[in-house]
């Protein structure tokens, strides 16, 4: 079914209806959650779209759509990811799509970033960074950060995948010595953004290995009573 809605949304790109919606219009527009226009390939013309979908077979699971230049004829279909993130019910749980600034060297990353911010007791904040590397687009950095709205305390997990390099940390805001700070470099962990699963997706998550230490900390930290 995405890549029927990826065919559908390439289809769309381009054109409009005159009087109303088309029938893939109808099919598809009430699914998209965001779009943005950036320049990923630096092989090919013009700015690649990235959208978000909500996904057919969970809907509270969101598909990633690349497609090249809109005005490319036909338009491609260039990377697809299903379930990439995750779609809360509420205000302050939906995801959305940013573009990093091009280096010297290097084009733009797109980042596809979710969270809770708008209820229950903890609040968080993931960033995916995707970028097109060596033919293929990759999932190139995983980042995170959650803090406890009770007892302030906090956590960061922040991976560059392609290189390896991590660094974490840890605290609690309204006591002090609580703060716990760590960095290193790991092995490089590249695999398509076709491959990522979303955090908490049939169970599983595909959140670096590095992170899970400092997950494992924070939760005992939240048990920490603090003044009032």
């Amino acid at each position: 079914m995405i890549l029927r809605a990826a065919a559908l949304v390439a289809l769309t790109a381009g054109t409009a209806a005159a009087q109303g919606l088309s029938p893939a219009e109808t099919d598809v527009l009430p699914r998209v959650i965001g779009r943005l226009d950036l320049n990923l390939d630096e092989d090919r013309n013009g700015y690649e779209t990235a959208m978000l979908l909500v996904s057919d077979d969970d809907p509270h699971l969101v598909d990633l759509v690349i497609l090249s230049d809109r005005h490319d004829a036909p338009v491609e279909v260039l990377a697809v990811a299903p379930g990439i993130v995750w779609d809360g019910p509420m205000w302050g749980q939906g995801p959305g799509l940013e573009a990093s600034d091009a280096a010297a060297d290097r084009m733009q990353s797109l980042r596809v970033v979710s969270g809770n911010e708008g209820v229950g007791g903890t609040a968080w904040n993931q960033t995916l960074t995707i970028a097109f590397r060596e033919g293929r687009f990759v999932l190139a950095g995983y980042a995170f950060s959650s803090r406890d709205r009770l007892n302030t305390a906090w956590s960061l997990c922040d991976v560059n995948l392609l290189t390896g390099a991590w660094e974490t940390g840890i605290g609690i805001g309204a006591l002090d010595g609580y703060d716990e700070a760590a960095s290193g470099l790991g092995t490089p962990d590249i695999r398509e953004v076709s491959r990522w699963v979303a955090e908490g997706s049939s169970g599983t998550t595909d959140r670096p290995a590095v992170c899970d230490d400092a997950f494992k900390r924070i939760r005992e930290l939240s048990e920490v009573q603090v003044p009032d």
